[in-house]
């Protein structure tokens, strides 16, 4: 039986102004807190701009929210109301429509100290009062901070539930105000995330505390993290991600430090180990998301969460796309130079392309030279890239240089990069019925084409590469856009961003 919405606002409205009035007649407890000025932060030149001052730190304060204000309150007449209401009118226990009900409190006690904007009061009863009414009617918010994204606009919004957004000052709340000097202008790094996915996950509240409900916010958590990865060309890297404490299933590991409020569990949602506010990211190559991205955005997120996809993605075994993923991320951390990055490139190329210990750079050259050309690149501009990148990539690893000037080595290091990032984005696509020796075996042929096309699989790659997503390619694969041929084979079918 669904709630009675005018009821139910009216309950919550004299709610909502009994708390006030209790707040106001008790000597309440307060803690400090610090928050940064971010409005210096910008984007410009493919840059991070951030001129941190020691007095752009603000001192604020907030309630402390024990057991034995809450004990108080729920002794209010009106709330006493409502879980009565909720008892009658649904079928779960006392103790999951206190736990509802205890969020709401917890809620309006926050906006104490704002309770003259009764316009966001007003609309946080609202919402509140739909989500009761839906079947998955429990909302959590879920934030994972990222690097390597810049948003346009100030938020974005990608489905119903989902949108993401510049950080806020009250995205670093510190309760010692040399953290934040710490975070923002000292040591380790001045590395921190500047933008932040915002989830609010529909969820029965039956399901609370369920290992299969944190397993499905983890998985679709690495899913969005991965397309954001291979959208376009960048260091995409999670600095933190918190969910409230009431979804956890136990077992998971409490990060501190990095000036978070620790008012939830944050933890490594998986993501290979890289989700670590000391991570110190030596090449960061940001990319702008834009409003009109947002239906390519969607477009890859649905392809990294088709079943076959999420098989690749989740296997528990070690595979060669799990360790060429690993190199390439490396590709960005604790690197010295463009050589060590190139290195790393050609580690997670091999890992993809190479068959055993050993073989020549010409054949690995030319595996990836015939995927790119199927995918519509210039073969021998992509084997030009590979050589040269393998090339320095040897002499560096034996103690070498090659004189290479630092705008050529600049660009070739990103054009290796970004053979690598289509190369994995290649095999997260069609993994699921491709085996790697088979398929190394046929770019090997001399007759390709025509041996590629009389194999089952591989005609199902040439059928499927009308469906296949490139990510964002610009001018640093080729000194030169995407072939004409690419834009005749796919025309409108393949989306590619040029």
């Amino acid at each position: 039986m669904i709630f009675n919405k005018i009821e139910l606002i009216k309950l919550l409205e004299r709610l909502s102004n009994s708390i006030f009035k209790e707040l106001d007649s008790i000597d309440l407890k307060y803690k400090n807190y610090y928050i940064p000025n971010l409005s210096t932060l910008d984007f410009k030149n493919r840059e991070i701009k951030y001129d941190f001052e020691e007095s752009d730190i603000e001192e604020k304060k907030k309630i402390i929210i024990d057991k034995p204000l809450l004990d108080k309150l729920i002794l209010l007449s009106e709330y006493k109301d409502i879980l009565e209401l909720f008892e009658k009118n649904q079928n779960f226990d006392i103790e999951k429509s206190n736990l509802l009900l205890k969020g709401f409190l917890i809620e309006i006690i926050r906006k104490y100290n704002k309770k003259s904007n009764k316009e966001k009061l007003q609309k946080y009863i609202d919402n509140w009062t739909i989500w009761t009414n839906d079947p998955k009617f429990y909302y959590i918010k879920i934030k994972m901070f990222l690097e390597g994204v810049w948003i346009n606009n100030l938020k974005l919004k990608l489905s119903k539930d989902l949108k993401i957004r510049r950080v806020k000052p009250s995205d670093f709340e510190n309760t010692i105000s040399t953290d934040i000097k710490f975070n923002f202008r000292g040591l380790p790094c001045k590395n921190f995330p500047y933008s932040v996915l915002i989830w609010n996950y529909p969820i029965e509240i039956n399901s609370l505390n369920s290992k299969k409900v944190q397993e499905e916010i983890l998985q679709y958590l690495r899913i969005i993290y991965l397309s954001l990865i291979f959208f376009r060309f960048g260091s995409v890297f999670t600095r933190r991600t918190i969910i409230p404490t009431n979804v956890l299933a136990g077992g998971l590991t409490f990060i501190g430090g990095y000036g978070y409020s620790n008012s939830h569990f944050e933890f490594d949602v998986g993501l290979i180990t890289h989700e670590n506010p000391l991570l110190n990211i030596r090449r960061n190559y940001v990319y702008t998301l834009y409003n009109e991205d947002i239906p390519k955005l969607n477009q890859i997120i649905s392809i990294f969460n088709k079943t076959e996809t999420r098989e690749t993605i989740f296997t528990k075994e070690k595979t060669f796309i799990k360790i060429a993923f690993s190199r390439y991320l490396n590709s960005f951390i604790s690197i010295e130079s463009f050589e060590s990055q190139i290195t790393y490139a050609i580690s997670c190329l091999e890992a993809l392309f190479s068959e055993d210990v050993g073989e020549l750079n010409r054949k690995l050259s030319q595996r990836i030279s015939k995927i790119f050309q199927i995918l519509g690149f210039k073969s021998l501009s992509i084997y030009n890239i590979v050589n040269k990148a393998y090339k320095i990539r040897n002499a560096y690893s034996h103690g070498s240089i090659i004189n290479t000037n630092g705008e050529e080595l600049k660009l070739i290091t990103k054009q290796i990069l970004q053979c690598a990032r289509i190369s994995l984005l290649f095999y997260y696509q069609f993994d699921s019925f491709l085996k790697k020796k088979e398929f190394l075996r046929s770019l090997d042929r001399k007759k390709f084409d025509n041996k590629f096309k009389n194999t089952k699989k591989n005609e199902k790659i040439l059928k499927q590469r009308k469906r296949f997503f490139l990510g964002y390619i610009d001018k640093t694969i080729n000194n030169e856009r995407v072939s004409k041929k690419l834009k005749r084979i796919i025309q409108d079918k393949i989306t590619i961003f040029l």
